[in-house]
Parts: structure tokens; C-alpha cells; sequence
């Protein structure tokens, strides 16, 4: 079911190694502990036993490997801007100038003896994400916007995060659509396999 995905995590002692492209000590730490999380989940859901409490581990393998794929695109796309290989503009920000005031003041080295001088601020705003919030859906664009995506790769990274974004709890008036099956997982897995494998060689 999961070997496509498993292939990318060696036995426990080996994750760090596995993941030693990730420059940043945190973020790898955390990948590591999210993968060994998983591990767990998958060997609770083969339990036959379990029966309806599949669901629920369904919901947080994708959970979790979703947040595992959007903290590595966003770190990436984060590396390839202060490399120089990207624009600050694929997080969709942009350039907001301000001017808070204008004054008079006289300049005896101009021939003009009153001048105006304007003071102005220079700031960043996100044109895609709301409250100087970045959210998954912004990365995944980023991503494909720098090039650290292709097309097939952004619909994988979108696939994965519209998944995510299903799991909640019903309520009185709307029935839940989040039964996660086993496809649902496999799903997961291959777009988060195709995303690693794609960003991997960046650090290289």
C-alpha cells in the first residue's frame, strides 16, 4: 500500500540521516519526529481490531504528512529567495510605499530656496494570504511560482493540502465528509513522495 512512501523512511535510526539534506536543524528534528509519528499510525491502522478508529488515523496520517510537505516547500522556497533564485514576489508579496508626510524646509546649497522633503514608508504586504499570514495554499503557489514546482507537482502539493483540508468535524447540519480509506493514505503518500524527491536535489 505504502511502499512508494516508506521507501523514503529507513528504519527509525537512519531517519535523520535520510533527511540530512534539510540544512535547517529544527525543521529536520521535527520532519523526523512527524515520520516516526507516522510509522506509528500505519502500524495501529493495520490492526484488524481497530474497526471504525481507522478513520481517525486516516485523518491524522494525512494530517501529518501534509504539514510534513508544507513546512519543507515553505523552508524551501524561503532558501531559494535568500539564495538569490527566487523573488520575494512568489510569496506573494509585494512593495507598499507610504508617504506619512510632506515638509518645508529651506536648503541653501539648491538654487530653489524652499523645498518640499517627503517622508515616506516602504513596507511588505501579501497580496494572497490575509493578516501577513502565509497559509499552505500560498506556498504551494510560491512554490510553483520560483519553479521549485512544476504543474504536475503543484496539483500534487494542491491535492495534498485540499485533502487536508477536509478533515473536520461534522456538525448538526452538514455530514462529515472526511472518511479517509486506505487510497486516501496511498494518495497522500505519492504526492508527498513525488514533492520530496522533487525538492531533494535543491540542497544538493
Amino acid at each position: 500500500m505504502k511502499q512508494e512512501f516508506l521507501e523514503l523512511m529507513p528504519p527509525e535510526a537512519s531517519l535523520e540521516a535520510r533527511f540530512s539534506f534539510v540544512d535547517n536543524d529544527v525543521l529536520r528534528s521535527n520532519i523526523v519526529i512527524y515520520f516516526r509519528y507516522i510509522t506509528f499510525l500505519l502500524k495501529l491502522s493495520e490492526d484488524k481490531s481497530i474497526d471504525a478508529l481507522a478513520y481517525s488515523l486516516n485523518k491524522d496520517i494525512i494530517l501529518y504528512t501534509a504539514s510534513i510537505i508544507e513546512s519543507l516547500l515553505e523552508y524551501t522556497v524561503s532558501r531559494e529567495i535568500l539564495k538569490g533564485n527566487a523573488e520575494k514576489k512568489v510569496f506573494g508579496k509585494g512593495e507598499k510605499v507610504s508617504a506619512l508626510a510632506t515638509i518645508d524646509h529651506a536648503c541653501a546649497s539648491l538654487e530653489e530656496s524652499n523645498s518640499k522633503l517627503q517622508v515616506i514608508k516602504k513596507s511588505w504586504y501579501f497580496r494572497y494570504g490575509t493578516n501577513d499570514r502565509i497559509d499552505f495554499k500560498d506556498i504551494t503557489h510560491a512554490a510553483k511560482a520560483s519553479g521549485i514546482l512544476d504543474a504536475a507537482e503543484y496539483e500534487a502539493a494542491e491535492s495534498l493540502r485540499k485533502k487536508r483540508n477536509t478533515i473536520h468535524i461534522s456538525t448538526l447540519t452538514r455530514s462529515s465528509d472526511d472518511y479517509f480509506e486506505k487510497k486516501d493514505v496511498e494518495d497522500a503518500f505519492t504526492y508527498a513522495s513525488r514533492i520530496i524527491r522533487k525538492i531533494e536535489p535543491l540542497y544538493a
